[in-house]
């Protein structure tokens, strides 16, 4: 391999190092400040240190937005793809309803795949 080449297969290894450290810095200022409360301490060596901890999220929803669950529903393109009718919907809403999903938190029938076709169908 001729030296040139080893200078630019070296300059490619080093920017891509300096791309992942980079990448790291911007993930970590766009991270929240604490995600672990700290619930009992202790000294060791003369400095606190956390016997146990418990990631903030763990206890439930965290800020404004968040479930405690997902959204649950029925979702068309899962199983009919881009051949969904409006009868097919109708249907399926009901049967989530007739089998009792509904009041088990599945809330939803969503309208997915097709939608940004250029030529649809009417039904």
């Amino acid at each position: 391999m001729s030296t040139s080449r080893r200078r630019v297969n070296a300059g490619l290894v080093l920017l891509g190092f300096v791309f992942a450290i980079l990448a790291g810095v911007v993930s970590n200022w766009a991270a929240p400040e604490t995600i672990v409360e700290t619930r009992w301490t202790a000294a060791v060596g003369g400095q606190p240190s956390s016997l146990f901890g418990v990631p903030l999220y763990a206890g439930g929803p965290v800020g404004a937005g968040l479930t405690q669950r997902p959204p649950m529903g029925w979702n068309g393109f899962n199983r009919f793809s881009r051949a969904v009718t409006a009868a097919t919907v109708v249907a399926e809403a009901r049967a989530l309803v007739a089998s009792g999903m509904q009041a088990l938190g599945y809330d939803y029938v969503n309208l997915d795949g097709g939608w940004n076709l250029m030529h649809r169908s009417s039904s």
